[in-house]
């Protein structure tokens, strides 16, 4: 049984929805913060990308475990070229 969790693009997508909700209201609020402020608050951002670059390593790992575990050794974008869909 595959889980949501086992799929590569659900943590690429994680990765982007958590660093722009962690980061969205800093960026857009930076103009009116004083400057001597900023550095209080910019570290929050620092942190949402860790956890964003994290989440792209979770995926990279498993995309490069899928391709491995494959018989062809083709990846699922090389085997949709090979065999494409004809439609009627």
């Amino acid at each position: 049984m595959l889980f949501i969790y086992n799929t590569s693009m659900f943590w690429v997508i994680l990765g982007f929805l958590v660093y722009l909700a962690g980061s969205f209201f800093i960026y857009t609020f930076v103009d009116e913060i004083d400057s001597k402020d900023i550095g209080k608050f910019w570290f929050i951002t620092f942190i949402f990308n860790t956890i964003k670059n994290l989440f792209f390593s979770i995926a990279f790992s498993l995309r490069e475990a899928k391709d491995k575990s494959s018989s062809t050794g083709l990846s699922s974008y090389d085997n949709f070229f090979k065999n494409p869909y004809n439609p009627l």
